[in-house]
């Protein structure tokens, strides 16, 4: 299972972020005619790190995760429910075991003048073995 997969599958077992979203939880990019709140989830970075013999068998994407609403603080409740939920996660996401706590590496909040919606867009990255994954 990839870090898509996986990421998706656990963003679906958080009652705090179905509760708000549903199951409208999208890769890449927000729907034409999105039914909102939703949630758009990306990876925007997978770097390796090498030493001078190899590289290293350590995984840490940067994922960033858009919560999108009609109204700001709708948007910032779905943000906020993310944050609750990922920051210091260790465990499974599918089938990769994240064994570094998920940290936020940063926060913006925007609007979208030409679709009158609000989105609040947050980075994160958490760390895993990918000798296991």
């Amino acid at each position: 299972m990839s870090v898509h997969a996986g990421l998706r599958a656990h963003l679906l077992s958080l009652a705090a972020v179905t509760e708000l979203v549903g199951e409208r939880i999208h890769p890449s990019v927000l729907p034409d005619k999105a039914v909102l709140p939703a949630l758009v989830y990306q990876v925007i970075g997978d770097v390796r790190d090498y030493t001078h013999d190899q590289p290293l068998q350590l995984g840490h994407p940067l994922v960033q995760l858009d919560a999108w609403a009609l109204r700001q603080a709708d948007a910032l409740a779905v943000a906020d429910a993310l944050v609750a939920a990922l920051v210091g996660y260790r465990g499974a996401m599918g089938a990769i075991a994240y064994a570094a706590g998920w940290r936020l590496e940063g926060q913006r909040d925007l609007f979208e003048a030409e679709t009158g919606f609000y989105r609040v867009s947050l980075d994160f990255r958490g760390w895993f073995d990918a000798a296991a994954a």
